[in-house]
Formats: C-alpha cells, sequence, structure tokens
C-alpha cells in the first residue's frame, strides 16, 4: 500500500489542532515518531503552542535530524562560513587553474556554488557559462567536503538524502504541511523518503486552482506519491479594498497606526503584512510605541546596530589611517561607547583635532590600547577571534559600562549601556562558541585576510539579536506571506505594495544569470523568474479570502510628474483610492498626542491661519514668537553695549567684510569665533597668498627695483629677475609644504606646478605692462606694501579716521597709479563700490592724493587704480577704475576704450560725492557696531559659519539683485 499520499486541505487550516491530536494519537498508538515540516517559523511556533508532543522542524532541520539517526559525523557551516573556506581553498589553488581568475574572488565564487546546489543542479550539468568553474567546485568537494567533512547547508541537504538511502530509518513519518511549492532539494528529500518507504501525509491548499500547485502535485506524482487531492473552492467573497497612495514611508506609516488608533475595532482585529519580506521594520515599532498600540511582535535589536559593532568596525582598519582627521571617527566612536557626557565629548574631540594630549586618562588608555594594536593582514580564523576577544578585553568595556550602571541616574542612558552590555556578552559568547567549535572540528588552521573577517564580523552582527521587549499577546499581529494562513484581523494592512517589491522576481546568487538555467537538464523542475512570480500570485489569491477590509498601500513619492507606481497585481481589482500626505494628515480634525497637535498648529499657522488662542500653549507662542524674530533677519545691539564694540579707527578691508556679510562680520571679527577645524584636502588660499605677496616683495626690493624708471632698466636685469623669481619660489614654497603636511603629496606638487606657471606669467604680464612698456618710460615703483591712513569727516559731522595697505604705489612726475595683487579672479564695477564691496581702491586713491597735496604735489594726478590677478595677469580692462583721459587705444596702461570704468573725477571730493561713498562708510560704520542682520550681499557656499546661518535662498538672491 502506497505510503506517500497528497491531500487537499484549506490555507487556513494549516496545522489545524485536529490534525496535530490526530498526528499524536497516531504516534503513541502506532509507536512511531511523527516529525511536523511547516514552512516558517511562524508555523512551526504556532504549531508548538496548539500541541507541543510532536516534533516540529523544516526541511534544514529534517536533514540534521536524518544525518544525526544514522551517527554519521559532520561538521556543519552556514552560507557565509562556507565563503571562509573558499577563501582558504581558493588561496591554496592559485596557480592550479590558470584559464580562469580566482584571485579575490572567494565570495562570488562560493555564492555561485551555493546556487548551483540549490537549483538542485548536479556539477555534470552546470550551464554552459559555467563550465569553466567545475574543475574549481569538484576539487572543492574533494577537499572540503570529502576530505575535512565540512558540509554547507545544500551538501548537508544532500547528504542527508545520500545517507537515508544507504540507512533507511523506521518508525518515523513525515507530514507536511502549508507549502505551495518545492524547491530542488526539498523535492530531493522528498523523493528519499518515499523511496525508503517512509510514510508521508502531504497537505496542500485546495481553496482555489494556482498554477504553482498544480506544478506542486504533478511533481509529487512523478515522486510516487498517490493523489488524493480534492478542490474545494470557498465561497466568493470579495473584500472591502482600499488603495493607499502615500507620499512617503514616514506618512505610510503614520497613517496605518493613526487608522488603528482612531478605530473602534479591537487591536486583535487589526493584522499588517510587509510586501517586502526584509522590510526593515525599526521605525514602525517606535512609532507604534509613541502611539500606544500593541504589537503581536517582539521588539528585537541587532548587534550589527549597536555602538560595539560600529566602534570595532573602525578598530580593524585604523592602522590603516595615517592621519588625525582620518582617525578622528575611531575617537568618536570611542567617546560615544563611553557614553561621555555631551561637554566632555566637545572638549575631547577638540582636544584630539588640535593635537593636544591632555585627555581623560579613561579615554586615553582605551585610544593607546587601540593605536597599539595591529592586526595581521592574514591570519588564521582562530587567530582573529583570540585577537578580537583579548583587545575587548583590555579595552574593559563591560568594567567600565559596570561602574556607570550603578551611578548613571538617566533612564534613557541607563537603557542604552544596557544594551550595549547585552550586545557585548551576546558577541563574547558567540566568539567563545566558535573558537571552542573550531577546536572540537579540528579546524584552527582555516586562514582568511583581514577584509574577510571584518566581513564575518558584519554578518554576524546582522544574524545575532537581544530582545528588548517581547512580542505582546494581544495587540496588531505582523505576518509575512509564507504564514498568511494565521491571519485572524478583520481588516488587513498590506504595506509597500510598490512595482517590483511584490511580486518581486528570482534573485539569484555568485554569476548564475536567469539565462543560464534554460539550459540546464535536470529531473527536477528548476525554479525561474516565472515560478517565483506564480508563488507570490498564490500568496496574493490567498489573501483576499481572509478579511472583510483590504488596505494596500506603496509609495508613491513626492513627484507628481514621475510617481512611484503600484504592484501590477492590484489592476483591475475595485478599489476605493485615498491619499496619505503629509498635507491630508494636518488637515485631519482630531489628533492623537500633544506632538501631533503642535505639528497641525505649526502648519496651519504657517499657512498664514489665524489660531484660536485656546489652543495656543506657551511653547508654542515662544516658539511663533522667535520665528517672528528670525524671520526679520535682523540682529540689534542694545544701546548700552554699542558705545563699548565702537571703533573710530577703522580698516577698510573691515567695513567690506561688513557690507559682504553683517553675520559673517561679528562672527569672525567681533566675537572672534574660530572657523570649524577641518581636514586640510588642499593649501589654504591665505597660504598661497601670503607666499606670492612675500616673492613680489622681496624680488623688487633685494634686487633693488624700487624707486627704478622702467626703462632704466636693462634686459640682463629683467632675466636676473626670472631666474630669481624661480630660486626664490623653490625657498619659500618649503614653508607652505611644513605646514600643509596633511595634504598628499600629490596634490601639494600639483598645486607647486600651478603656481609656478602662474608665477612666470605674471613676471611676462609685469614685463608687458611695466619693464618693456615704451609708454611708460619714466613710470616707476615708489613704493610696496604701503600703510596708509586718513580722517575722514561723516555726513553726520562725526570723525572717523580710516586705515589700509596698499600693495604697490607707482609714480611719475605727474600722477600716480596704484595697484593691488590678488591670486583669486579680481575685478571691480560701480555698483560694488556704492554698495560697499570695493571700496579699497577708490579710497586708497583719494587717500594718496590727499597725502600728495599736503606734501605741496597737488598736481599730480591719480591716473587709476587696478587689481592684478595672479590668475590672469594681463587684464586691465574690468580689474580697475582709470581716469577717463588715460584709457584708450592710446593708454600708456594698456586700458581698452571699451573699459566702462573711467571717470573724468578720479580719486577726488566729487568722484566720492558722486557715489555717495561718505553716506556709505557712515552706514556701514555704524552697522559694525550696532545691527548685524542676516542680509548677505555675497554669501559663499564655503563660508565656515554656515552651520549656524538661518540665511535663506531667498536672502541670497535678494543680495545678489543689491535689494537690502
Amino acid at each position: 500500500m502506497t505510503k506517500q499520499i497528497i491531500y487537499g486541505t484549506s490555507f487556513l487550516d494549516v496545522a489545524h489542532v485536529e490534525r496535530l491530536n490526530q498526528a499524536v494519537l497516531f504516534q503513541q498508538e502506532q509507536e512511531t515518531k511523527v516529525l511536523y515540516i511547516l514552512p516558517s517559523k511562524a508555523w512551526l511556533t504556532k504549531a508548538s503552542e496548539l500541541q507541543n508532543k510532536l516534533t516540529y522542524m523544516n526541511f534544514d532541520e529534517l536533514a540534521s535530524f536524518i544525518i544525526e539517526k544514522v551517527k554519521h559525523e559532520v561538521i556543519s557551516i552556514s552560507e557565509h562560513e562556507r565563503t571562509l573556506f573558499f577563501q582558504q581553498f581558493v588561496d591554496e589553488q592559485l596557480g592550479q587553474f590558470d584559464n580562469i581568475q580566482i584571485k579575490g574572488q572567494s565570495k562570488g565564487l562560493a555564492d555561485t556554488y551555493g546556487q548551483i546546489k540549490r537549483l538542485g543542479m548536479e556539477l555534470n550539468h552546470v550551464p554552459p557559462a559555467l563550465e569553466a568553474l567545475k574543475p574549481l567546485f569538484e576539487q572543492y568537494e574533494e577537499s572540503i567536503l570529502k576530505e575535512k567533512n565540512i558540509y554547507d547547508p545544500e551538501n548537508i541537504i544532500l547528504l542527508a538524502v545520500a545517507l537515508l538511502k544507504q540507512n533507511p530509518l523506521e518508525s518515523l513519518k513525515l507530514i507536511v504541511d502549508g507549502f505551495i511549492s518545492f524547491n530542488p532539494l526539498q523535492l530531493q528529500m522528498l523523493e528519499a523518503c518515499a523511496e525508503v518507504g517512509l510514510e508521508i501525509d502531504m497537505y496542500i491548499p485546495n481553496d482555489q486552482t494556482f498554477t504553482i500547485v498544480e506544478h506542486m502535485r504533478n511533481e509529487l506524482r512523478q515522486i510516487g506519491f498517490i493523489d488524493y487531492y480534492r478542490f474545494s473552492e470557498m465561497e466568493e467573497f470579495l473584500p472591502k479594498m482600499v488603495l493607499a497612495h502615500a507620499s512617503t514611508a514616514e506618512e505610510e506609516e503614520r497613517a496605518i497606526l493613526l487608522n488603528i488608533q482612531k478605530s473602534d475595532k479591537a487591536y486583535d482585529d487589526f493584522s499588517i503584512i510587509w510586501a517586502d519580506e526584509y522590510a526593515d521594520v525599526t521605525t514602525f515599532i517606535e512609532r507604534a510605541k509613541s502611539y500606544d498600540i500593541p504589537l503581536q511582535m517582539a521588539d528585537k535589536f541587532k548587534v550589527s546596530s549597536s555602538k560595539l559593532s560600529h566602534f570595532i568596525q573602525l578598530i580593524f582598519f585604523h592602522n590603516q589611517f595615517d592621519s588625525k582627521w582620518k582617525l578622528a571617527p575611531l575617537w568618536e566612536q570611542l567617546l560615544a561607547i563611553s557614553f561621555c557626557n555631551p561637554l566632555d565629548y566637545t572638549n575631547e574631540k577638540e582636544r584630539f583635532i588640535e593635537g593636544d594630549n591632555d585627555h581623560l586618562i579613561e579615554y586615553k588608555e582605551m585610544y593607546e590600547v587601540i593605536v597599539q594594536y595591529r592586526w595581521p593582514k592574514k591570519a588564521t580564523f582562530t587567530d582573529y577571534l583570540i585577537q578580537l576577544k583579548q583587545l575587548l578585553e583590555k579595552l574593559k568595556l563591560k568594567e567600565k559600562w559596570r561602574k556607570r550602571l550603578n551611578s548613571e541616574e538617566d533612564l534613557s542612558i541607563l537603557k542604552q549601556i544596557a544594551i550595549e552590555y547585552r550586545c557585548y556578552q551576546v558577541l563574547e559568547e558567540k566568539i567563545d562558541q566558535y573558537l571552542e567549535q573550531l577546536s572540537e572540528r579540528g579546524l584552527d588552521s582555516i586562514s582568511m585576510n583581514l577584509d574577510l573577517f571584518q566581513e564575518w564580523f558584519q554578518e554576524t552582527g546582522k544574524q545575532l539579536e537581544i530582545f528588548l521587549e517581547r512580542g505582546q499577546n494581544h495587540g496588531v499581529a505582523v505576518h509575512t506571506w509564507r504564514d498568511i494562513g494565521l491571519i485572524k484581523g478583520k481588516k488587513i494592512y498590506v504595506v509597500g505594495m510598490n512595482e517590483g517589491i511584490f511580486p518581486r522576481g528570482q534573485s539569484l546568487r555568485g554569476y548564475v544569470q536567469e539565462r543560464d538555467l534554460v539550459e540546464v537538464a535536470s529531473e527536477y523542475r528548476i525554479p525561474n523568474h516565472e515560478s517565483q512570480i506564480k508563488t507570490q500570485e498564490a500568496f496574493f489569491q490567498q489573501l483576499l479570502l481572509l478579511a472583510d477590509e483590504i488596505v494596500f498601500s506603496y509609495i508613491k513619492g513626492m513627484d507628481e510628474e514621475y510617481p512611484r507606481l503600484p504592484s501590477p497585481l492590484l489592476e483591475g481589482l475595485s478599489m476605493v483610492h485615498i491619499e496619505w500626505s503629509f498635507e491630508e494628515r494636518m488637515n485631519n480634525k482630531e489628533v492623537s498626542s500633544e506632538s501631533d497637535q503642535l505639528e497641525m498648529i505649526a502648519y496651519h499657522s504657517g499657512q498664514g491661519f489665524k489660531i484660536d488662542n485656546q489652543w495656543m500653549n506657551a511653547e508654542f507662542i515662544h516658539y511663533q514668537q522667535n520665528l517672528k524674530y528670525l524671520e526679520a533677519f535682523e540682529e540689534d545691539i542694545e544701546e548700552k553695549h554699542q558705545l563699548k564694540m565702537q571703533k573710530n579707527h577703522v580698516a577698510i578691508t573691515s567695513l567690506e567684510a561688513y557690507a559682504r556679510c553683517p553675520f559673517k562680520y561679528v562672527m569672525e571679527r567681533e566675537l572672534e569665533i574660530r572657523e570649524p577645524n577641518k581636514e586640510l584636502k588642499q593649501i589654504s588660499p591665505i597660504d598661497i597668498g601670503d607666499l606670492i605677496h612675500e616673492i613680489i616683495e622681496s624680488i623688487y626690493t633685494e634686487l633693488k627695483l624700487v624707486g627704478k624708471e622702467f626703462s632704466s632698466v636693462d634686459e640682463e636685469k629683467k632675466e636676473e629677475i626670472r631666474r630669481k623669481l624661480d630660486e626664490k619660489f623653490e625657498e619659500l614654497w618649503k614653508d607652505v609644504e611644513e605646514r600643509n603636511q596633511e595634504i598628499t603629496s600629490l596634490e601639494i606638487r600639483l598645486v607647486k606646478k600651478l603656481w609656478k606657471k602662474r608665477l612666470m606669467n605674471w613676471w611676462f604680464a609685469e614685463r608687458k605692462h611695466f619693464w618693456d612698456n615704451q609708454r611708460l618710460p619714466k613710470m616707476k615703483i615708489k613704493q610696496l606694501e604701503v600703510p596708509i591712513s586718513e580722517s575722514f569727516t561723516l555726513p553726520s559731522g562725526k570723525k572717523l579716521h580710516l586705515k589700509g595697505k596698499v600693495d604697490r604705489l607707482d609714480e611719475d612726475e605727474s600722477g600716480f597709479v596704484i595697484y593691488d595683487y590678488k591670486t583669486g579672479q579680481a575685478s571691480i564695477d560701480r555698483q560694488e563700490v556704492q554698495s560697499g564691496l570695493k571700496l579699497q581702491l577708490p579710497l586708497y586713491a583719494y587717500m594718496i592724493q590727499k597725502q600728495l597735496t599736503k606734501r605741496g604735489e597737488s598736481s599730480k594726478i591719480g591716473y587709476g587704480a587696478s587689481y592684478i590677478s595672479l590668475r590672469d595677469p594681463h587684464k586691465r580692462a574690468s580689474n580697475g577704475i582709470w581716469h577717463s583721459q588715460f584709457v584708450g587705444s592710446q593708454s600708456p596702461f594698456h586700458v581698452s576704450s571699451r573699459t566702462k570704468n573711467q571717470e573724468s573725477d578720479w580719486a577726488n571730493d566729487p568722484y566720492l560725492a558722486q557715489y555717495q561713498i561718505p553716506k556709505k562708510l557712515e552706514e556701514l560704520w555704524q552697522g559694525t557696531f550696532s545691527q548685524y542682520p542676516v542680509k548677505p550681499l555675497e554669501c559663499s557656499n564655503f563660508c565656515p559659519y554656515k552651520a549656524v546661518c538661518r540665511v535663506t535662498e531667498e536672502q541670497k538672491e535678494r543680495g545678489k539683485n543689491n535689494e537690502f
């Protein structure tokens, strides 16, 4: 009589209590052990709760059971551990397989091998595209499986199949329940069990007609099952269906929780399925807590998310970091894992960045332990584990945490420390477990590199979990597709039903491609993209029979022109469409918490609605007042402080800085707040500017060219200047390198080459405009770095003493020109003068003219004033302001007639009055000690005070348009 029978049953009756009780009765009466095989962990848990006198397992556990029963000693390893063995195996086999590249490919090769085995392929029948790997895989099986007796998950099942055929088990019955398809390895296991005569009851769903189930029935009949399956279609039932278009994942989760909270139904009446079974539901669990909604789901914490895990991963590679900036994250994590208080954290980090070694002793000791530790690039797995354990012991983290637990009063910090402490314990237990297993199995010599060990650590951290809170007995149930029959709720939320998420095609590992499966010969059906989709479609059809109401939600996104799409399975269904967005939530008439209420009031207030005072608590009124103040962008200084801050001697550059951005001015010049320390990635423009100015001044001074008429300098002298430039640059560049040791040598070489070229180009331009210029025979450099000051009477009658420094003053018997060297781009226009952004050239020229008049040289006039940019030293037209007499084709200064910056009045009172410069001077000066509005005329994206500035894009635009 056939002992392997297929029965039809409702998917809602998987592991039904009557069936479980009958199995117990059979086990007792027939003295035959019954193994109950179920498809998911949730089903295994549920079945054991209903009836605890049976043994429940999945197919992997069935394989281990068979191997144990026939007393065959094997060493089982996980998929990730298989990668470690492949690493060692590949290293040993380098040079043996010249036709393929295997170096550095251990993970890809391990995944490919595992995928081939999962698909039920024999190595003799691998796809043609992978034929070259066959000798490597055959050698792996010979070395690892046969010689070392080490088996990975797929080979454990294949070994169990082979052992069962050789050693048939007696007094054993299988009940397989709840599956809608089998993979090739599971089919091989079932075929072996049938072949040796084990009794098998197979229960498969008969509520609906599914293609995938029909395939499964055919496969089971082919391996000897008799089909007692009877189709028993459920009464036609169509639930109310809703499709929610969510703008974001947050709005999707909030809407679900708010709807559950407002409902009259009990929490047990709700169930949730995530369309993506691998979705991270951490934020949902936290949000459910904030809404006081109980979940029938344990709150777990992965070790990989702990501060400890992040800390260890940084430790692995600290000896590859070649600067304090690359070590800074390690120091930050050290402070974090020590639960350093915020003030100490700030001070300790500042000391570290500044190279100050005066750290608190507990942090200093830990850091020294870490930086002195050296990880070998390659070692045995055992050695790496021992080193990790020893390092953690030297850091004395558990001892520090125990002390802190006894002294800390802040409950939130206590909870964090407790979590880290438990993660440490779990990790320590895992390390000890591995060391014991490796020793027992004689695997102490397994070698790997540091990258692979770090990958093992990451993977292990993802698998290790600690329980923060157990699931509630009564509450909202959370399910996966595989345990869909467990759903009891009257209303189901299916979350994340986006196109590409559900249904999702088959994901193949390693180098196996979907197209390879077409060419494979196998006695078992190879799972492919189509069968994967069919399985998910079956789950979806079962879902429609479960509840009175089903709400499907997907994330539409914020882009109306290119919205994301819902699952194609939802097409054609009659559904009510709703929107879940921030705006929709803000327009609800009810709120669930004070924070939600405050958020709603803030939203409507921002939209311009008037809020009744009864809803305005003190916190919100204070917030609104602050917002109103911030939106004015004004920062006025109280009168009692203004007199202290007033300065009557002011640098012109200081007034320009105020004009550019009053807020930056006060941060930089009045409060003297330093720029944040940051990693040097390029040489400072200030260093370059100082270098160039020093070279130019020293060359002209040392070669005694100051005071010499341009025409009097011969060619030999000019050539000497060029040589001297090169020598001086090399000499002074050493100081630049010394100050910028953090920057890579390549970057320094490139910058050096660039500025050396620019300096030579500058000299060529100097020759053209000055030393070789036949139109300026009597002109000479009068002075370099000329300090200058002058008193001004402002429109209010107050006196202001202005000071500055002129880079270069040129003179002849009739007039003068001033020049200002710039290492960046340089230009000037009338609007910049009027706004106060560019005051140096006109005021310096005016002050020089005043001094000449005082010396009795009033006949000398100002020819002009110009920036000389080292980036474009030949340029003159838009770089300066010129007297109109000296512009045009005959201009001795090579200034084109097209220049807009030509003035008939220059360096005199009429010029200042024309552009209202005295008025602007008083306005800027008054501002430097009375108000610092956030109204920049120029706003750099690289401003060091950006993090604390409240400037808006609108304010920036207004500044550019000179609207202030």
